[in-house]
């Protein structure tokens, strides 16, 4: 995770020189999934899929994003709903 990190910094440069370049996109959502910011790793897995709709690596890792955000939403209301004694 920690040269996640460190390149994080970067990519915006790599999107901006080259807006094209769908693994920088795929690196920065890979990124961002990593450090559990849902909400920015889906508008990078987005990008992509809208990009190149059959890209694979991006469909999987979008589902893995759903079926996280899914359970973390499910937790959240067990949680909330739950009667601590």
């Amino acid at each position: 995770m920690e040269k996640s990190k460190s390149a994080l910094p970067e990519l915006p440069n790599v999107v901006e020189l080259k807006p094209d370049f769908i693994a920088a996109f795929m690196q920065r959502g890979n990124v961002f999934l990593k450090q559990g910011d849902f909400e920015a790793a889906t508008e990078y897995f987005e990008t992509v899929l809208q990009t190149e709709p059959n890209n694979d690596n991006a469909r999987k890792n979008f589902e893995m994003l759903l079926t996280l955000i899914n359970g973390t939403k499910q937790a959240e209301t067990f949680y909330e709903n739950k009667e601590y004694t």
